[in-house]
């Protein structure tokens, strides 16, 4: 009785954060972090039954090399990913740190702002045609835009200065 309620608990602790993320909670691996303590303790009461030590530690070297296994792509950065590596380097050539700058591509990813190492906007691409937008960016202190030429975002062309352009980045100066 006293495993039951022990496993209930954090259980429906569990499905509150599942029904309040909805979608995200599939689409976003680390919304999976929450579950852990949960299948971590299920699976610990289900070896604690288990009387052969070396069944158990069978069981604890496949769940090891599962976890391992399933997450291999995660330990190299893919296309088109893998052009981000060089985007703070690219920054610094171009701007300062403490410089604001908009990124093409939506609310989707943050990566890029991230790699760059810079604090700014991610806007959808029909937004830099925008002039009041543009005059928004302006008066908040942005300095530069950065294209991010290849999938998933769109490759937009500016009617502004350009300071840096190449196979995966162009880099707009605004002020």
């Amino acid at each position: 009785w006293r495993q039951l309620v022990v496993f209930f608990i954090p259980f429906l602790f569990s499905l509150v954060v599942v029904f309040k993320s909805g979608l995200y909670f599939v689409v976003n691996e680390y919304y999976m972090l929450t579950p852990v303590p949960l299948m971590a303790f299920i699976v610990g009461c289900g070896l604690a039954q288990l009387n052969k030590r070396v069944l158990v530690s069978c069981v604890l070297v496949i769940i090891g090399i599962e976890g391992i296994a399933n997450k291999i792509q995660d330990f190299r950065i893919r296309q088109p990913y893998s052009a981000l590596e060089n985007l703070e380097s690219l920054m610094d050539e171009v701007s300062q740190p403490t410089d604001r700058i908009a990124i093409n591509g939506g609310a989707e990813s943050g990566t890029a702002m991230f790699m760059a190492h810079r604090r700014g906007w991610r806007v959808l691409p029909e937004l830099f045609s925008d002039e009041e937008y543009m005059s928004y960016l302006k008066r908040n202190d942005c300095k530069y835009i950065l294209i991010i030429r290849k999938h998933p975002w769109i490759d937009v062309d500016l009617a502004l200065p350009k300071v840096h352009d190449s196979e995966f980045f162009k880099i707009y100066k605004i002020q």
